[in-house]
């Protein structure tokens, strides 16, 4: 009886004590479970962390390479503005200088001008000084004793003398040089020597008239190369 008793107290125990096991069988499970949750969490943790480290040297690095893309940006930019200010000082030069061909072929052309101008009243006077040094020359070959028959044996003028005397052997009467003419025969060679000068200066001056044509060519040529 009281075996009976006491065996009929110990199954409430070990119910108790089985229930109690089997309570940590479970609380042991979900250890091992939330373990295992918590070893994921902090392997994603982890990998977060990495890809967090990854990104901000990734970053760091697309910084410096921005830098440096900046600074060759901006030296590339400076360098560009030298270049720019160089060509615009290269063309106001050019135009400066252009415009002083300019001024100085009108200058020389002008020059040539008036050279030009004076080369031919030059020419002008010489040719009439020479016309009338041929006229005088031929009034003196007609007043020649020689070229009158009748008067040939005598020297000198005849027809008429230098006194402007008609001699009896003259066949007519001819006209006799003045002591205009006389002075102007006299230095007949200074005469013809101021012909050949003005021949000379309208000479040089239409060579001057052609080179400068050709400046003013040269810089018509340089205006269309720089425009």
């Amino acid at each position: 009886m009281q075996r009976r008793r006491r065996l009929t107290q110990r199954q409430p125990a070990k119910k108790a004590l089985h229930e109690a096991e089997a309570e940590m069988d479970k609380a042991a499970k979900e250890r091992v479970a939330a373990q295992k949750l918590v070893d994921e969490a902090n392997k994603k943790a982890k990998k977060a962390e990495d890809d967090a480290t990854t990104a901000r040297e990734a970053a760091d690095r697309a910084l410096a390479q921005a830098k440096v893309a900046k600074a060759a940006a901006e030296k590339q930019a400076e360098k560009s503005k030298k270049d720019a200010d160089h060509a615009k000082d290269v063309y106001d030069q050019a135009k400066k200088k252009e415009a002083e061909m300019a001024e100085e072929v009108r200058r020389q052309k002008k020059i040539a001008d008036n050279i030009y101008k004076h080369a031919n009243e030059l020419q002008v006077k010489a040719d009439a000084a020479k016309k009338k040094a041929d006229d005088m020359l031929k009034k003196f070959e007609k007043a020649k004793c020689v070229n009158n028959p009748a008067c040939k044996d005598l020297e000198g003028l005849c027809c008429p003398t230098m006194d402007g005397v008609q001699l009896g052997c003259c066949s007519g009467a001819t006209d006799m040089p003045t002591d205009t003419d006389t002075q102007a025969i006299q230095p007949m060679s200074v005469m013809l020597v101021a012909a050949v000068v003005g021949a000379f200066g309208a000479l040089m001056a239409m060579k001057a008239f052609q080179v400068f044509g050709h400046v003013h060519q040269s810089g018509t040529e340089y205006s269309l190369l720089q425009a």
